[in-house]
Protein backbone atom coordinates (compact mmCIF):
# COMPACT_ATOMS: atom_id res chain seq x y z
CA UNK A 1 0.00 0.00 0.00
CA UNK A 2 2.78 2.05 0.83
CA UNK A 3 4.41 2.00 -2.59
CA UNK A 4 0.96 2.24 -4.27
CA UNK A 5 1.02 5.54 -2.40
CA UNK A 6 4.65 6.73 -3.21
CA UNK A 7 4.47 5.83 -6.44
CA UNK A 8 1.01 7.56 -7.08
CA UNK A 9 2.45 10.86 -5.75
CA UNK A 10 5.92 10.13 -7.65
CA UNK A 11 2.86 10.11 -10.96
CA UNK A 12 1.34 13.77 -9.84
CA UNK A 13 4.22 15.57 -9.14
CA UNK A 14 5.59 14.56 -12.41
CA UNK A 15 2.71 15.90 -13.83
CA UNK A 16 2.75 18.67 -12.30
CA UNK A 17 6.30 19.60 -13.12
CA UNK A 18 5.78 19.19 -16.62
CA UNK A 19 2.95 21.26 -16.74
CA UNK A 20 4.84 24.04 -14.78
CA UNK A 21 7.57 23.71 -17.41
CA UNK A 22 5.39 23.56 -20.51
CA UNK A 23 3.38 26.86 -18.96
CA UNK A 24 6.84 29.00 -18.36
CA UNK A 25 7.87 27.97 -22.02
CA UNK A 26 4.97 28.82 -23.50
CA UNK A 27 4.87 32.38 -21.58
CA UNK A 28 8.48 32.68 -22.24
CA UNK A 29 7.61 32.71 -26.06
CA UNK A 30 4.80 34.56 -25.53
CA UNK A 31 6.88 37.08 -24.16
CA UNK A 32 9.66 36.99 -26.57
CA UNK A 33 6.98 36.87 -29.85
CA UNK A 34 5.38 40.21 -28.12
CA UNK A 35 9.21 41.73 -27.89
CA UNK A 36 9.76 40.82 -31.52
CA UNK A 37 6.53 41.94 -32.87
CA UNK A 38 6.72 45.82 -31.50
CA UNK A 39 10.32 46.17 -32.15
CA UNK A 40 11.23 48.01 -35.91
CA UNK A 41 12.35 46.07 -38.47
CA UNK A 42 14.62 47.32 -40.55
CA UNK A 43 15.14 45.76 -43.84
CA UNK A 44 18.45 45.58 -45.52
CA UNK A 45 19.58 47.88 -48.74
CA UNK A 46 19.21 45.46 -51.49
CA UNK A 47 17.15 42.65 -50.95
CA UNK A 48 15.22 39.48 -52.50
CA UNK A 49 11.35 39.37 -51.59
CA UNK A 50 11.39 35.91 -50.42
CA UNK A 51 7.41 33.87 -50.16
CA UNK A 52 8.45 30.36 -48.75
CA UNK A 53 4.39 29.10 -48.81
CA UNK A 54 5.45 26.06 -46.61
CA UNK A 55 6.38 28.63 -43.72
CA UNK A 56 3.41 30.87 -44.65
CA UNK A 57 0.44 30.75 -44.62
CA UNK A 58 -2.21 33.47 -46.32
CA UNK A 59 -5.43 33.42 -44.44
CA UNK A 60 -8.50 36.53 -44.67
CA UNK A 61 -6.80 37.85 -41.42
CA UNK A 62 -3.81 38.00 -39.71
CA UNK A 63 -3.53 35.51 -36.88
CA UNK A 64 -0.19 35.42 -34.32
CA UNK A 65 1.91 32.80 -34.30
CA UNK A 66 0.78 29.51 -32.16
CA UNK A 67 2.84 28.92 -29.08
CA UNK A 68 2.24 25.39 -28.99
CA UNK A 69 3.11 24.85 -33.16
CA UNK A 70 6.17 26.04 -32.32
CA UNK A 71 6.56 23.85 -29.20
CA UNK A 72 5.81 20.69 -31.79
CA UNK A 73 8.59 22.22 -34.25
CA UNK A 74 6.24 23.67 -36.70
CA UNK A 75 7.14 27.78 -37.76
CA UNK A 76 4.04 28.42 -39.44
CA UNK A 77 3.25 32.15 -40.01
CA UNK A 78 -0.05 33.37 -40.95
CA UNK A 79 -0.24 37.05 -42.65
CA UNK A 80 -3.80 37.99 -43.96
CA UNK A 81 -4.56 38.49 -47.70
CA UNK A 82 -5.13 42.56 -47.78
CA UNK A 83 -1.32 42.77 -45.67
CA UNK A 84 0.23 40.18 -48.08
CA UNK A 85 -1.38 42.18 -51.43
CA UNK A 86 -0.36 45.65 -49.98
CA UNK A 87 2.80 44.03 -49.10
CA UNK A 88 3.35 42.80 -52.98
CA UNK A 89 2.50 46.24 -54.57
CA UNK A 90 4.71 48.11 -52.33
CA UNK A 91 7.87 46.15 -52.98
CA UNK A 92 6.70 46.84 -56.86
CA UNK A 93 7.89 50.66 -56.07
CA UNK A 94 10.77 49.83 -53.86
CA UNK A 95 13.83 49.98 -55.47
CA UNK A 96 15.45 47.67 -52.45
CA UNK A 97 13.76 44.85 -53.89
CA UNK A 98 15.56 43.16 -56.53
CA UNK A 99 12.84 40.24 -57.44
CA UNK A 100 10.94 38.05 -55.76
CA UNK A 101 11.53 34.43 -55.18
CA UNK A 102 8.49 32.24 -54.80
CA UNK A 103 7.91 28.54 -53.19
CA UNK A 104 5.24 27.18 -53.97
CA UNK A 105 5.85 23.61 -52.16
CA UNK A 106 3.84 23.03 -49.22
CA UNK A 107 1.41 25.44 -49.76
CA UNK A 108 -1.74 25.36 -46.98
CA UNK A 109 -3.52 28.58 -48.43
CA UNK A 110 -6.55 28.41 -49.82
CA UNK A 111 -7.58 28.38 -53.69
CA UNK A 112 -9.26 31.67 -53.07
CA UNK A 113 -6.40 33.43 -51.46
CA UNK A 114 -3.88 31.71 -53.53
CA UNK A 115 -5.63 32.85 -56.97
CA UNK A 116 -5.74 36.59 -55.12
CA UNK A 117 -2.43 36.57 -53.98
CA UNK A 118 -1.47 35.37 -57.52
CA UNK A 119 -2.81 38.18 -59.40
CA UNK A 120 -1.01 40.63 -57.12
CA UNK A 121 2.04 39.17 -58.14
CA UNK A 122 0.90 39.29 -61.40
CA UNK A 123 0.39 42.83 -61.11
CA UNK A 124 4.07 43.10 -59.63
CA UNK A 125 5.66 42.07 -62.60
CA UNK A 126 3.30 44.07 -65.05
CA UNK A 127 4.02 47.26 -62.77
CA UNK A 128 7.23 46.95 -61.71
CA UNK A 129 9.08 45.39 -64.39
CA UNK A 130 11.28 43.15 -61.81
CA UNK A 131 11.24 39.13 -62.23
CA UNK A 132 9.87 36.49 -60.36
CA UNK A 133 11.74 33.16 -60.15
CA UNK A 134 9.99 29.98 -59.10
CA UNK A 135 11.20 27.03 -57.54
CA UNK A 136 9.37 23.73 -56.74
CA UNK A 137 10.08 20.23 -55.96
CA UNK A 138 6.51 18.28 -54.75
CA UNK A 139 4.23 19.97 -56.99
CA UNK A 140 0.44 19.61 -56.10
CA UNK A 141 -1.97 21.08 -58.52
CA UNK A 142 -2.35 24.57 -56.21
CA UNK A 143 1.05 25.12 -55.73
CA UNK A 144 1.98 24.46 -59.72
CA UNK A 145 -0.82 27.17 -60.39
CA UNK A 146 0.80 29.47 -58.22
CA UNK A 147 4.26 28.75 -59.14
CA UNK A 148 3.38 29.61 -62.82
CA UNK A 149 3.05 33.24 -62.14
CA UNK A 150 6.98 33.45 -62.10
CA UNK A 151 9.25 34.52 -65.03
CA UNK A 152 10.56 31.15 -64.52
CA UNK A 153 9.45 28.19 -63.34
CA UNK A 154 12.37 25.94 -62.07
CA UNK A 155 12.23 22.32 -60.63
CA UNK A 156 14.46 20.34 -58.92
CA UNK A 157 16.44 18.03 -61.24
CA UNK A 158 16.28 14.86 -58.18
CA UNK A 159 13.90 12.06 -59.40
CA UNK A 160 13.08 11.29 -56.05
CA UNK A 161 10.42 14.18 -56.28
CA UNK A 162 6.81 13.46 -55.11
CA UNK A 163 4.52 14.91 -57.81
CA UNK A 164 0.76 15.07 -57.09
CA UNK A 165 -0.26 17.04 -59.69
CA UNK A 166 -3.85 15.93 -60.80
CA UNK A 167 -6.21 18.38 -61.02
CA UNK A 168 -8.77 19.29 -59.18
CA UNK A 169 -11.66 16.36 -57.28
CA UNK A 170 -14.22 16.11 -54.15
CA UNK A 171 -14.58 13.73 -53.04
CA UNK A 172 -18.03 12.68 -50.93
CA UNK A 173 -19.01 10.35 -48.07
CA UNK A 174 -22.28 8.66 -46.66
CA UNK A 175 -23.78 6.59 -43.47
CA UNK A 176 -26.93 5.83 -44.25
CA UNK A 177 -26.29 1.98 -44.27
CA UNK A 178 -24.09 2.58 -41.56
CA UNK A 179 -26.25 4.21 -39.09
CA UNK A 180 -29.65 1.85 -40.60
CA UNK A 181 -27.18 -1.14 -39.25
CA UNK A 182 -26.58 0.80 -35.91
CA UNK A 183 -30.45 1.13 -35.50
CA UNK A 184 -30.45 5.24 -35.67
CA UNK A 185 -32.66 6.53 -37.41
CA UNK A 186 -32.60 10.29 -39.19
CA UNK A 187 -35.14 12.33 -39.73
CA UNK A 188 -34.00 14.92 -42.37
CA UNK A 189 -36.44 17.93 -43.58
CA UNK A 190 -35.20 20.08 -46.68
CA UNK A 191 -36.76 22.06 -48.94
CA UNK A 192 -35.39 21.63 -52.34
CA UNK A 193 -33.82 19.01 -54.30
CA UNK A 194 -30.07 20.61 -54.37
CA UNK A 195 -30.18 20.95 -50.41
CA UNK A 196 -27.99 18.11 -49.89
CA UNK A 197 -26.14 18.39 -46.63
CA UNK A 198 -28.12 16.29 -44.87
CA UNK A 199 -28.01 13.75 -46.97
CA UNK A 200 -24.80 11.68 -45.96
CA UNK A 201 -26.97 10.79 -42.74
CA UNK A 202 -29.87 9.26 -44.93
CA UNK A 203 -28.29 7.78 -47.88
CA UNK A 204 -26.21 5.37 -49.05
CA UNK A 205 -24.68 7.22 -52.36
CA UNK A 206 -25.03 10.99 -53.91
CA UNK A 207 -28.18 11.86 -55.33
CA UNK A 208 -28.13 13.22 -58.69
CA UNK A 209 -28.94 16.34 -57.88
CA UNK A 210 -25.98 16.56 -55.25
CA UNK A 211 -23.78 14.67 -57.90
CA UNK A 212 -24.35 17.37 -60.52
CA UNK A 213 -23.62 20.47 -58.26
CA UNK A 214 -20.31 19.21 -57.01
CA UNK A 215 -19.42 18.33 -61.00
CA UNK A 216 -20.46 21.99 -61.94
CA UNK A 217 -18.19 23.06 -59.05
CA UNK A 218 -15.27 21.18 -59.67
CA UNK A 219 -15.11 21.72 -63.50
CA UNK A 220 -15.75 25.76 -63.02
CA UNK A 221 -12.76 25.51 -60.41
CA UNK A 222 -10.28 23.89 -63.34
CA UNK A 223 -11.64 25.50 -65.68
CA UNK A 224 -10.38 28.70 -63.92
CA UNK A 225 -7.02 26.87 -63.23
CA UNK A 226 -6.20 25.10 -66.29
CA UNK A 227 -7.04 28.22 -68.36
CA UNK A 228 -4.25 30.30 -66.28
CA UNK A 229 -1.92 27.39 -66.31
CA UNK A 230 -2.28 26.77 -69.71
CA UNK A 231 -2.22 30.96 -70.97
CA UNK A 232 0.90 31.29 -68.99
CA UNK A 233 2.84 28.12 -70.45
CA UNK A 234 2.18 28.63 -73.49
CA UNK A 235 0.28 25.79 -74.08
CA UNK A 236 -3.83 24.93 -74.54
CA UNK A 237 -5.96 23.62 -71.93
CA UNK A 238 -6.51 20.58 -74.24
CA UNK A 239 -2.86 19.47 -74.04
CA UNK A 240 -2.59 20.28 -69.96
CA UNK A 241 -5.83 17.58 -69.68
CA UNK A 242 -3.90 15.01 -71.89
CA UNK A 243 -1.02 15.27 -69.85
CA UNK A 244 -2.95 14.78 -66.41
CA UNK A 245 -5.05 12.15 -68.08
CA UNK A 246 -2.30 10.26 -69.50
CA UNK A 247 -0.94 10.19 -66.84
CA UNK A 248 2.49 11.78 -68.05
CA UNK A 249 3.72 13.81 -65.19
CA UNK A 250 5.40 11.15 -63.10
CA UNK A 251 9.13 12.82 -62.84
CA UNK A 252 10.86 16.17 -63.04
CA UNK A 253 11.79 15.42 -66.76
CA UNK A 254 8.06 14.92 -67.35
CA UNK A 255 7.48 18.55 -66.39
CA UNK A 256 10.18 20.16 -68.74
CA UNK A 257 8.86 17.74 -71.49
CA UNK A 258 5.35 19.24 -71.28
CA UNK A 259 6.88 22.60 -70.98
CA UNK A 260 5.70 22.76 -67.74
CA UNK A 261 8.84 24.16 -66.28
CA UNK A 262 11.87 26.21 -67.69
CA UNK A 263 14.30 23.60 -66.78
CA UNK A 264 15.59 21.38 -63.92
CA UNK A 265 18.43 22.57 -61.45
CA UNK A 266 20.19 21.04 -58.25
CA UNK A 267 20.77 23.32 -55.92
CA UNK A 268 24.07 24.35 -56.65
CA UNK A 269 22.24 25.54 -59.80
CA UNK A 270 19.71 27.09 -58.44
CA UNK A 271 21.77 29.27 -55.83
CA UNK A 272 23.50 30.08 -58.96
CA UNK A 273 20.47 31.24 -60.89
CA UNK A 274 19.63 33.08 -57.65
CA UNK A 275 22.92 35.39 -56.97
CA UNK A 276 23.07 36.30 -60.91
CA UNK A 277 19.96 37.26 -60.81
CA UNK A 278 20.46 39.75 -57.46
CA UNK A 279 23.45 41.14 -58.67
CA UNK A 280 26.11 38.87 -56.56
CA UNK A 281 29.29 37.52 -56.91
CA UNK A 282 28.03 34.66 -54.33
CA UNK A 283 24.79 33.34 -53.19
CA UNK A 284 25.79 33.81 -49.72
CA UNK A 285 25.62 37.33 -50.08
CA UNK A 286 21.96 37.50 -51.28
CA UNK A 287 19.67 38.86 -48.44
CA UNK A 288 16.50 37.15 -48.35
CA UNK A 289 13.70 38.59 -46.68
CA UNK A 290 10.16 36.42 -45.57
CA UNK A 291 7.07 38.22 -46.93
CA UNK A 292 5.67 38.97 -43.24
CA UNK A 293 8.64 40.65 -42.31
CA UNK A 294 8.56 42.91 -44.96
CA UNK A 295 5.16 43.53 -44.30
CA UNK A 296 5.81 44.45 -41.22
CA UNK A 297 8.41 46.83 -41.68
CA UNK A 298 6.85 47.98 -44.82
CA UNK A 299 2.99 48.87 -42.83
CA UNK A 300 1.65 52.79 -42.63
CA UNK A 301 -1.10 53.72 -40.78
CA UNK A 302 -3.29 55.68 -42.67
CA UNK A 303 -4.89 59.52 -41.68
CA UNK A 304 -7.10 59.79 -45.06
CA UNK A 305 -10.20 61.77 -43.21
CA UNK A 306 -11.85 59.39 -46.37
CA UNK A 307 -11.94 55.77 -45.66
CA UNK A 308 -12.80 52.29 -46.80
CA UNK A 309 -13.74 49.58 -44.32
CA UNK A 310 -13.01 46.15 -45.08
CA UNK A 311 -15.14 43.79 -42.35
CA UNK A 312 -14.06 40.55 -42.70
CA UNK A 313 -16.97 37.46 -42.06
CA UNK A 314 -15.17 34.02 -41.98
CA UNK A 315 -16.61 30.68 -39.96
CA UNK A 316 -20.17 29.68 -38.93
CA UNK A 317 -22.75 31.96 -38.64
CA UNK A 318 -24.48 31.09 -35.06
CA UNK A 319 -25.70 33.38 -31.78
CA UNK A 320 -24.27 35.11 -29.53
CA UNK A 321 -20.68 37.28 -29.40
CA UNK A 322 -18.37 34.21 -30.22
CA UNK A 323 -15.07 35.76 -31.08
CA UNK A 324 -13.72 32.94 -33.58
CA UNK A 325 -17.27 32.33 -35.41
CA UNK A 326 -19.18 35.22 -37.33
CA UNK A 327 -21.62 35.95 -34.14
CA UNK A 328 -24.91 37.72 -34.59
CA UNK A 329 -24.55 40.13 -31.68
CA UNK A 330 -20.73 40.65 -32.16
CA UNK A 331 -20.91 41.53 -36.48
CA UNK A 332 -24.19 43.86 -35.41
CA UNK A 333 -22.04 45.60 -33.22
CA UNK A 334 -19.35 46.12 -36.18
CA UNK A 335 -22.03 47.00 -38.56
CA UNK A 336 -23.50 49.86 -36.32
CA UNK A 337 -19.99 50.99 -35.27
CA UNK A 338 -18.76 51.17 -38.93
CA UNK A 339 -21.94 52.82 -39.91
CA UNK A 340 -21.57 55.15 -37.35
CA UNK A 341 -17.61 56.32 -38.41
CA UNK A 342 -18.11 59.81 -40.35
CA UNK A 343 -14.84 59.02 -42.00
CA UNK A 344 -15.89 55.77 -43.64
CA UNK A 345 -17.20 56.51 -46.97
CA UNK A 346 -17.60 52.91 -48.62
CA UNK A 347 -17.46 49.24 -46.76
CA UNK A 348 -16.32 46.05 -48.15
CA UNK A 349 -17.96 43.02 -47.00
CA UNK A 350 -15.55 39.97 -47.22
CA UNK A 351 -17.95 36.81 -46.51
CA UNK A 352 -16.36 32.82 -46.27
CA UNK A 353 -19.35 31.38 -44.45
CA UNK A 354 -21.22 27.69 -45.18
CA UNK A 355 -23.82 29.27 -43.17
CA UNK A 356 -25.84 28.90 -39.66
CA UNK A 357 -28.09 29.86 -37.40
CA UNK A 358 -31.17 32.21 -38.99
CA UNK A 359 -31.71 34.75 -35.71
CA UNK A 360 -27.84 35.86 -36.11
CA UNK A 361 -27.85 36.04 -39.70
CA UNK A 362 -31.06 38.54 -39.52
CA UNK A 363 -29.10 40.45 -37.53
CA UNK A 364 -26.33 41.06 -39.16
CA UNK A 365 -28.87 41.30 -42.36
CA UNK A 366 -30.64 44.02 -40.37
CA UNK A 367 -27.55 46.30 -39.38
CA UNK A 368 -26.64 45.86 -43.16
CA UNK A 369 -29.47 46.86 -44.37
CA UNK A 370 -28.74 50.41 -42.93
CA UNK A 371 -25.37 50.07 -43.64
CA UNK A 372 -26.26 49.90 -47.43
CA UNK A 373 -28.67 52.79 -47.01
CA UNK A 374 -25.70 55.35 -45.66
CA UNK A 375 -22.82 54.03 -47.45
CA UNK A 376 -21.39 52.41 -50.46
CA UNK A 377 -21.00 48.65 -49.81
CA UNK A 378 -19.80 46.27 -52.35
Amino acid sequence: MKDFVKMTLAVIAGLVIVSAVSMFLCIGMIGALAVSGSSSTKLPADMVLELNMSELMVAEQAQGTDPMMMLRGQSIETIGIWDAVQAINKAADDPAVSFIYLRTDGSMTGLANTQELRTALSNFRQKSGKAILSYIETPTSGSYYLSTVADKVYMTAHPGATITFNGVGSQMFFLGDLLKKLGVNVQLIRHGKYKSAGEMYTRAESSPENREQYQRLVDSMWEGIAGTIAEARGITVAELDADIEGLKLCLPEDFEACRLVDGLLTKDQLEEKIAILAGKEKYKDVKFVGLKEYAEARKSVSKAKQEIAVIYAEGNIVDGSDAQDIAGDRFAKIISKVRANENVKAVVLRVNSPGGSVLASDKIKHEMDLLCKEKTVV
